[in-house]
This record gives structure tokens, sequence and C-alpha cells, in this order.
């Protein structure tokens, strides 16, 4: 499952977008159990959220303190959620946040 950093970090006005996370998470947590389920939580995607075509969400993203994940970027981070869970259920999250600065 696809989700944002929305309910981790918060985003005035999509309060709506932080529910929806909750629940896909939580439904994920649930779906471990028999056998795997998997959510990645994405922050910005530079083409898929319009990011690219207006320059003044860079900014407003920037200012939240989010990373914008490029398209080039995210089939890496697919196939390392999908290539991590395979070998070591025990190993890997059941959630993947991507985008958040360490």
């Amino acid at each position: 499952m696809l989700s944002s950093t929305v309910r981790v970090i918060g985003y005035q006005g999509h309060d709506n977008d932080a529910a929806g996370d909750i629940f896909k998470d939580a439904l994920v947590q649930h779906r471990v159990s028999q056998p795997r389920a998997m959510t990645v939580d994405f922050s910005w995607m530079s083409n898929f959220d319009g990011v690219a075509e207006h320059d003044e969400y860079g900014g407003s993203v920037n200012s939240v303190g989010v990373q914008i994940i490029r398209e080039n970027g995210f089939p890496s981070l697919l196939a390392t959620a999908i290539i991590g869970d395979l070998y070591d259920h025990s190993s890997c999250s059941p959630q993947i946040i991507a985008g958040l600065p360490t």
C-alpha cells in the first residue's frame, strides 16, 4: 500500500488525507499477521504531486521539512521495500517512511 507522510508530520488542510493514511497503516499492521503486508509512506513526489510544474509548492514543501522524492527514485524505494521484506519478515518494518530528513 502507498501512503503519505501527512499522518506522521501533519500538514495544514490535509486532515482527510491523514485520516486515510492512519487507516491504511492500521490495516497493514493487521495484515502483517496474515502472512505479510507493507505500507510505504512517501513525502511529496516531484512529478506525481505537481511539484515539478509549480515552483511555489517546492518552497512550501521545503518549509515543512520534508524532502521531495524525484520520480526516478520511486522504483528504487519500492524495490528496496519489496526485496527487503521477501527474505526476512522479522528484519523489515511493515511501515517504511520515505522523504523525512534525518
